[in-house]
Formats: C-alpha cells, structure tokens, sequence
C-alpha cells in the first residue's frame, strides 16, 4: 500500500482521518459534522491526539491569554529609586 500499511481497516483509516482533521486544526465542532455525530462526545472518542500536539495547543492558548492579560492589564511603569536624602547642614550621625 503507498501509506505503508500493511493492513487497515475502514475504521482505522476513519479515526486517522478525523484525528489528522483536528491536528490540522479543524474545530472540533467541524470534524463533529463531518463524522456525522449526534454527540460532541463520540466525536472525542474518535480523536487519538498526540502529546506534542496537545502541549502547542496549550502553547498557543496561553500566549493569547497572557497577550490578553498584558494589553487589558499593562504592568505599571518601575518605579524611580528612592531619593537620597538632603543632608542638613552642621549635623554628623553619630558613631
């Protein structure tokens, strides 16, 4: 077989095709559709995700979450060090 498989079956290549659809980045809602599933949760039955797949996934979110939390929340400029104090005239600390 071209793909290299020795042996597949509808079903096999049916769970390969929709979990290559979400890595690609389809909806979830999208691939539900086309499967043909009445349930958002037979859908996820079907997804065989990859770990490195799900960490980018996770990369991505929170890179849009901090850029959220950064543009609505901007951090306060540093604050100036702390004046030195003017010394006073004929006075010594004493020792």
């Amino acid at each position: 077989m071209r793909a290299g498989l020795a042996h597949a079956t509808c079903h096999e290549l049916r769970h390969t095709c929709l979990t290559r659809l979400r890595e690609a980045g389809m909806a979830l809602e999208a691939v539900q559709a086309q499967a043909g599933h009445a349930s958002i949760e037979s859908t996820r039955i079907y997804l065989h995700l990859a770990d490195d797949w799900l960490a980018s996934q996770y990369r991505r979110a929170a890179e849009v979450i901090d850029a959220q939390v950064f543009t609505e929340h901007p951090l306060p400029p540093a604050a100036p060090p702390p004046a030195r104090p003017t010394p006073v005239p004929g006075f010594r600390r004493p020792r």
